[in-house]
């Protein structure tokens, strides 16, 4: 009888019928369970399971649902970007990624507005892009919650 004829192969990873324990195949071709594995943790195993999958999907969704409220954030951080680039005589180009540098708050300093409007729109886009970033984190930590909660 075949060694691997009570596997299901999935890609290279040979795995047992669910609810078993996950098995791996080694570089001399022999099967090992994932806890006897040397050097590797035991928390691999979460990546095969269907928790991955659940996050997948509630992160999805969630991003799906406060679409709508994102995209505002960013045409708003984009608009405000082109106006202030407008005024301190920059390019498209150039204002676009300032904007983006300065609501992601990274803020390298290559490019800084001298105008005081501009600064005061420089503030209002710092604050969008945390509200942007704000809601991003939280819809990941729901779906992640999400997805503990139904695998346990």
């Amino acid at each position: 009888m075949c060694p691997l004829s009570r596997f299901a192969v999935i890609g290279d990873t040979p795995a047992l019928p669910h609810g078993s324990n996950l098995i791996v195949k080694t570089g001399d071709s022999s099967l090992v369970p994932l806890q006897n594995r040397p050097g590797k943790r035991k928390n691999t195993a979460l990546l095969f399971s269907g928790l991955t999958v659940t996050f997948i999907k509630q992160f999805c969704f969630g991003i799906w649902l406060t679409l709508p409220l994102t995209v505002c954030l960013a045409v708003g951080i984009t608009l405000l970007g082109q106006a202030v680039g407008r005024q301190e005589g920059w390019s498209r180009f150039d204002s676009f990624y300032w904007s983006f540098v300065t609501a992601t708050t990274v803020g390298y300093g290559d490019i800084k507005p001298a105008k005081p409007k501009s600064r005061v729109l420089s503030i209002i886009i710092a604050f969008l892009g945390l509200t942007l970033s704000g809601i991003i984190i939280a819809v990941a930590v729901q779906a992640a919650t999400a997805a503990l909660n139904t695998h346990r």
